[in-house]
């Protein structure tokens, strides 16, 4: 048995991969460069309301980010997002949204629907769909009634579609790129199946780091330089092995105004292609 078959027999159950798309729950992955008014206005300053630090009420709202990620996945066209608040000594960790603290979105003027969740460790998250055409978005974090962050956007990032080919060595795809928009790959995986009991392994995943997976032209790579094995040594092996790639897009014509640093809005496209190299 290789190194390849033994690495893998570390790890026998598949692995789950979640694509990053900008970052659902939390910093995302990238500035989102739109046409923006950002920082405009100046920071809310309203005292705490609680002594409970693990809520939102416990902490002066110039302390607090209003944090929302949109993704729009090309598959379907659906857009899916979610929103928290977080304290910047921390913010990792989200905050309980209690007391006279509240948030409201709005599509085209009509309020969305917001599906509340809580952990522990990501405190209240809201997650809510979106029409992928309308003309404004609103975000907005009042305390007692007063605004706290406020941000709109006038549009979103457009769905693209992808197509790949796989020519021995070669991983070829081509993205259908929209005007305006930055595409970047975000994860490349390299999953595998045996012969035996249909036992799927993982066999790599790879994240793309810092900007390293932005994209001038379309993806090109070889298998063997990307994970670091063969065609050869992979049919030798397996019954079947695909290669599936994440891809991400942010427009950068989107109009985006956000009334102070207090709130950032973060909005993507993604989608997946998936290859079968046998």
């Amino acid at each position: 048995m290789n190194y390849l078959s033994k690495s893998i027999a570390i790890t026998l159950t598949a692995l789950l991969i979640t694509a990053c798309g900008g970052g659902g729950s939390g910093e995302s992955k990238g500035s989102n460069n739109n046409n923006s008014s950002e920082n405009t206005g100046s920071i809310v300053t309203l005292p705490a309301t609680s002594q409970d630090i693990s809520s939102s009420s416990g902490h002066n709202t110039s302390k607090l980010n209003f944090n929302t990620n949109i993704i729009v996945d090309s598959r379907d066209n659906s857009v899916s997002a979610t929103t928290k608040i977080y304290n910047y000594a921390d913010h990792q960790t989200g905050l309980r949204v209690d007391q006279s603290d509240s948030i409201a979105i709005f599509a085209d003027g009509q309020a969305v629907t917001l599906s509340e969740y809580f952990s522990i460790d990501m405190g209240t998250q809201y997650h809510f769909t979106l029409p992928i055409n309308a003309s404004s978005y609103e975000f907005q974090y009042t305390r007692n009634g007063t605004i706290v962050a406020q941000g709109s956007l006038d549009s979103l990032p457009q769905a693209f579609g992808v197509s790949g080919t796989v020519n021995g060595d070669d991983i070829s795809i081509s993205l259908h790129k929209n005007a305006d928009h930055t595409y970047e790959y975000l994860l490349e995986s390299l999953t595998c199946q045996y012969n035996i009991d249909d036992m799927t392994a993982v066999v790599r995943n790879i994240h793309s780091r810092n900007g390293e997976g932005v994209l001038t032209g379309d993806y090109n790579k070889k298998i063997s330089t990307l994970f670091d094995t063969t065609l050869d040594s992979l049919q030798s092996e397996f019954g079947t092995c695909t290669v599936e790639v994440d891809f991400s897009s942010e427009s950068n014509s989107i109009n985006r105004v956000l009334s102070s640093k207090n709130i950032s809005i973060f909005s993507f496209s993604t989608q997946l292609a998936v290859l079968k190299l046998f």
